[in-house]
């Protein structure tokens, strides 16, 4: 006689699903005004700048009286993907066309959360 131990089938346990990870930070729209001046940056969602930090926006004016901005003050948002930073003269610039150059450190976050947005060097201004 033969003797078969069955092995009970076990279904695998369903874990929940992943939720996808936040998309990142896409930049789509960015300009200054030197008068003012001021530099606003605009994404493609909706950001959180609780962290931001203005010390990391530069903009370098090769326009008459080329001068060297940076980030101060508190930057304000405009709308849920859009925010300004207010900028102050630091020095003189030599060169061509205005630029942007924002730090990685720079605080800018998806309003969901996820990573921070890389920054941009050298970025003509108006962008795009």
């Amino acid at each position: 006689m033969l003797i078969t131990n069955t092995i009970p089938f076990r279904r695998k346990r369903k874990s929940a699903p992943t939720p996808p990870a936040p998309a990142a930070l896409v930049l789509v729209a960015a300009s200054c005004d030197l008068s003012e001046p001021w530099v606003r940056l605009t994404f493609d969602q909706p950001i959180d700048i609780a962290a931001i930090d203005p010390s990391q926006f530069h903009v370098n004016n090769g326009v008459a009286p080329g001068q060297r901005l940076a980030g101060t003050g508190t930057p304000t948002l405009i709308d849920p993907a859009t925010v300004e930073v207010p900028l102050e003269v630091t020095g003189r610039f030599v060169g061509f066309g205005v630029t942007l150059s924002v730090g990685p450190g720079n605080g800018i976050v998806a309003a969901g959360g996820g990573e921070q947005w890389p920054g941009a060097a050298e970025l003509k201004l108006p962008f795009p």
